[in-house]
């Protein structure tokens, strides 16, 4: 986009000075703030502050309003490089169809325009402002000296280049339409499979425990490195200290930097293995709100890894937004959090993200915004005079929440269990629970970002009960299975601790697996209702779509396949009493005390990760308007590829189906 079209389009791109000013009298925009942005933006945050001096005072700041073209495939190439203020912008790659295949979305901090600056030809890619979009543009000038002098920019940059380019030949390859790149579990998976070996840096900084603050940060300064690792005379990691912990222990705690490091070093430090997958490395950042892992092979360390070498692989991180849902004060801002957490989903889609990790994220996500969400509606009942909690509490989440399997995010199934008080009290007492478990739904619905439909779901008035009461409906249901909850029936045994003591959790367990030795007859009855629905495969091995109604002619992923696929599991793990709740997690515990041939066992595993990533592409394609269609899709849309990928999921849990009838039958499963 030429310079003239720039003022045309917003009359405010300005040059920036330190009395920068918005024209039309919009105030200051001081240069200390953009400063303070551009230093937080990765690979800038590693230039020496005179040289990033020199860089800010070389850009631009730009306005593009929604639906804005900034960059346009087979266009000339840009002419600066662009960094995100605020808004966010989709990275499209053009399509004979009606719409674009969609490579990226990007927002605050993010970077574009790297490509086509790099390459000089037109443009590979079309960029669009998403939402009202501002802006720092670097000439193309200044962006290819900072590639010439920096090893950091330039690895960078070659990376985000060929990851670019391998979108492109994979969206040619394996875009059906509107799938978001389907049509191999194994290639996907490869791609972010890579190891933490890979990515880590082995020349790593290290000190002694007596070395000062001030020293340390010197060293870390002169190394250009964010961390430097405390160890003992034997060379062996003590702790760690990172520039957050400089920020936050030192100077913000104003101590003294002639102090120690071990006064302010995080020990025991964190760690990973040079093996483990670079996606692990990732999601124990997120856990942890971390930006460091120490890497260790035993005792011994051979390397850190930054969440910076996790940007030159994924282009972000998502622990910072942990993080941010941390630190929500209010609904207005946890309000803002879904569409964020789905956005981070669609990235992870279209860098060919495994279903588990994809699973594991946003399972953390959602927990932590739960578990926001509980404090807030706590400190409201407070505010409007209703009291605090009047009793402990525990919130146990069931079904796919309980099962740690919310990617796509589901509308989650709950039982609020609250301590056992003298019989008096009780009423009172639930009422204030029954109260706050509705302001969690109808937060929940304001959102109106999780699939399934309210009513098919639990919580509410009739799953708010004491302890005693919630051990004995349990049991009840053991001894009677005709008064389990209707759709699926079996996924109240899918159940862990969100929030409160788990104390609650691990002795319900207990007196399940108790009371099943009591009532064998019980999982063959849980079993008939769990098979009495097959997978939508007929004789032929044709799909069986829906006939009629709203859904005519659609395959129910959800509901005839991975609902299936858990619930046949769930038998396993209730016969051989297993403590995991997550569906590949009871698989890997119950193959062997089932007999399972390897073979089969990874048929599965395929099986499911396959669905998983189909659902969770086409729950990506709908509106929230359309989410509560859940799982349902049309097997006309599906590739030759996706469609032989997903008849053979559908056949293998028919066969698991069949092999858990045939051992129940003779009343051993080993």
């Amino acid at each position: 986009m030429p310079p003239w079209r720039l003022f045309a389009v917003s009359n405010i791109l300005i040059t920036i000075h330190n009395n920068l000013q918005w024209r039309g009298g919009m105030g200051k925009f001081p240069l200390v703030r953009i400063m303070d942005f551009i230093s937080r933006v990765f690979p800038f945050d590693t230039l020496e502050k005179e040289e990033l001096d020199g860089v800010v005072g070389h850009m631009e700041l730009a306005y593009f309003p929604r639906g804005e073209t900034i960059i346009k495939a087979g266009g000339e190439p840009a002419r600066n490089l662009f960094i995100i203020h605020s808004g966010s912008v989709r990275v499209t790659l053009p399509s004979e169809k009606a719409e674009d295949y969609l490579i990226d979305v990007r927002g605050e901090g993010d970077i574009f325009g790297a490509v086509s600056l790099l390459q000089s030809t037109e443009a590979i890619f079309s960029v669009t402002a998403q939402e009202d979009l501002l802006a720092f543009l670097l000439p193309a000038a200044d962006f290819k000296r900072l590639i010439d002098e920096h090893e950091v920019f330039q690895r960078h940059f070659s990376l985000s280049l060929a990851r670019n380019i391998r979108a492109v030949c994979d969206s040619s390859q394996s875009h059906p339409g509107h799938v978001f790149g389907v049509d191999s579990l194994k290639e996907m998976a490869v791609q972010m499979r890579g190891r933490v070996a890979e990515l880590m840096s082995s020349n790593v900084l290290i000190c002694h425990p007596e070395k000062s603050i001030r020293e340390a940060a010197m060293e870390m300064t002169r190394r250009e490195v964010g961390s430097i690792v405390v160890v003992n005379g034997n060379g062996n990691p003590l702790g760690m200290v990172t520039d957050t912990d400089l920020r936050v222990r030192v100077l913000a705690a104003g101590l003294s930097p002639d102090n120690k490091v071990a006064e302010v070093m995080s020990q025991p430090p964190l760690t990973i293995a040079p093996q483990s997958f670079a996606f692990e490395a990732m999601l124990d950042m997120t856990r942890h709100g971390v930006h460091h892992l120490l890497v260790t092979e035993g005792e011994r360390m051979v390397g850190v890894i930054s969440d910076h070498d996790m940007k030159v692989v994924t282009g972000s991180t998502p622990v910072g937004l942990a993080r941010e849902i941390d630190k929500v004060s209010s609904m207005g801002e946890l309000a803002r959090f879904p569409e964020r957490i789905r956005r981070v989903l669609e990235l992870l889609v279209n860098l060919g993200s495994s279903a588990g990790y994809m699973m594991d994220l946003v399972n953390e996500f959602m927990d932590r915004l739960y578990i926001k969400l509980f404090e807030l509606c706590e400190k409201q009942m407070a505010e409007e005079g209703l009291g605090a909690a009047p009793a402990e509490y525990t919130w146990l989440a069931l079904g796919r929440a309980g099962r740690k399997e919310q990617a796509p995010p589901v509308r989650q199934e709950s039982a609020l269990v609250f301590a056992d008080v003298p019989p008096e009290q009780e009423g009172v007492v639930r009422e204030w629970f029954i109260g706050f478990s509705r302001r969690v739904g109808e937060a929940l619905n304001r959102w109106r970002f999780c699939c399934g439909s309210q009513e098919q779901s639990t919580g509410g008035a009739a799953w708010c009960r004491s302890a005693v009461i919630w051990r004995r409906t349990y049991l009840d249901w053991v001894r009677d299975p005709a008064f389990l909850p209707a759709g699926d029936p079996g996924a109240v045994f899918d159940f862990r601790t969100l929030h409160g003591d788990p104390e609650f959790g691990k002795t319900l367990r207990e007196s399940l697996w108790a009371e099943l030795d009591e009532n064998p007859v019980f999982l063959e009855v849980l079993l008939r209702r769990e098979t009495a629905v097959r997978p939508p495969l007929g004789f032929f091995r044709q799909f069986l779509v829906e006939k009629d109604g709203l859904y005519s002619d659609r395959l129910d992923l959800e509901g005839h396949g991975l609902r299936l696929f858990s619930g046949a599991v769930r038998i396993m793990a209730l016969e051989g009493k297993l403590e995991e709740t997550n569906t590949l997690a009871r698989l890997r515990a119950a193959a062997d005390r089932w007999s399972m041939a390897r073979h089969f066992e990874d048929d599965l595993y395929e099986a499911f990760n396959f669905m998983t990533v189909l659902w969770i592409s086409r729950y990506l394609e709908t509106t929230a308007a359309d989410a509560a269609e859940g799982g349902r899709i049309d097997p006309a849309s599906l590739n030759m590829m996706q469609k032989k990928m997903l008849k053979e999921s559908f056949a293998v849990i028919g066969r698991l189906q069949d092999l858990l009838k045939a051992r129940l039958a003779h009343g051993a499963a080993g």
